[in-house]
């Protein structure tokens, strides 16, 4: 024979504590996630328009120029260690700024 009492019990405190968490309004994240998505999807016109999702809120990302600088400063010192490991960076870079895919940034120093 099999004691289901704890079982019950067990199960019992888990909707015990589902109602008392509801009652303080706190909200399941699938819920949430639905609730964003009916704001975000509409029927319009025989369509469906969906807007993008953006982060909110909107994050400001930190300020990492000093940690970006040690790194080149540590780049460049192997490069200077290293000649032909140098005329490669160089031609990478060079060949990059030819098709456009950056530009050489002013100093901010």
């Amino acid at each position: 024979m099999v004691d289901l009492e704890p079982e019950n019990k067990r199960l019992d405190n888990q909707l015990k504590r589902f109602w008392e968490l509801e009652a303080l309004g706190f909200v399941d994240k699938e819920d949430f996630g639905h609730d964003q998505f009916k704001e975000i999807v509409a029927f319009k016109h025989g369509r469906y328009e969906v807007s993008l999702p953006w982060k909110d809120p909107y994050v400001t990302l930190p300020d990492n120029l000093e940690l970006g600088m040690r790194r080149l400063k540590n780049l460049l010192k192997q490069l200077k260690q290293n000649p032909e490991l140098l005329k490669a960076y160089d031609t990478v870079i060079r060949d990059q700024l030819d098709r456009k895919c950056g530009s050489s940034g002013e100093s901010t120093e």
